[in-house]
């Protein structure tokens, strides 16, 4: 939605709302939705495991499957396995 409204440049408040509501009506479909839900949960065992700070582009570089269909117990196993933990590590995030 941000990068939407940037493109889109409004000005005042009306053409913002105007900006938000076209977002919601017309870019904001069912599937995408469900996908922005799904990557949360690869996005969350993450962020659990830095301890709140920001996880950037990191789940994606630790997991390469799509979380489509996925649980978070499902990437939180996968984060605790030694190879994981080696290729978490090694982020340097820790």
């Amino acid at each position: 939605m941000k990068r939407y409204v940037a493109k889109e440049g409004p000005r005042t408040k009306e053409e913002l709302k105007a900006s938000l509501e076209n977002f919601w009506r017309n870019e904001m479909t069912v599937e995408l939705c469900n996908r922005y839900i799904d990557h949360c949960y690869k996005v969350a065992p993450v962020c659990l495991a830095m301890e709140g700070k920001a996880t950037g582009d990191i789940p994606s570089r630790l997991f390469s499957e799509r979380s489509r269909g996925k649980s978070f117990r499902h990437f939180a196993n996968l984060l605790s396995t030694d190879d994981m933990k080696r290729k978490f590590a090694s982020l340097n995030v820790v």
